[in-house]
């Protein structure tokens, strides 16, 4: 055998034994890409879409029969709450009285009736 030849073989088996003690400490080879932060990218197919779920007409009255018992209680509820707060009658418009004027907004509206009395006199 030639010396050439033999180092060749000792560089082949070096590069093999480099390759499996890189896998075995969990080491990342130098070829592969830096792997980023954050929620990965969709490289994998797809999940398999799952067909659509259907209720039986029996669960489909087991659960309408219970949606009914709760707006039986809910418009109850409502009744209840009617007759037991007595109605207060609500004034007309006619009835209900304008709220007092400021003083402010009185004093303007007199203010140029008098200068206009002091011209004319």
């Amino acid at each position: 055998m030639d010396t050439k030849e033999i180092l060749n073989q000792i560089d082949a088996e070096i590069s093999r034994l480099q390759q499996v003690r890189s896998l075995l400490a969990g080491a990342v080879p130098a070829t592969a890409a830096k792997r980023k932060r954050g929620r990965p990218f969709a490289s994998t197919a797809p999940a398999a879409v799952k067909g659509k779920r259907t209720l039986s007409a029996d669960a489909r009255a087991r659960i309408a029969a219970a949606q009914k018992l709760r707006w039986a209680k809910s418009r109850l509820a409502v009744k209840k709450a009617a007759r037991a707060t007595p109605n207060k009658s609500v004034p007309s418009k006619a009835a209900k009285s304008s709220p007092p004027k400021k003083v402010a907004t009185v004093a303007r509206k007199q203010a140029p009736a008098k200068a206009t009395d002091a011209a004319a006199t």
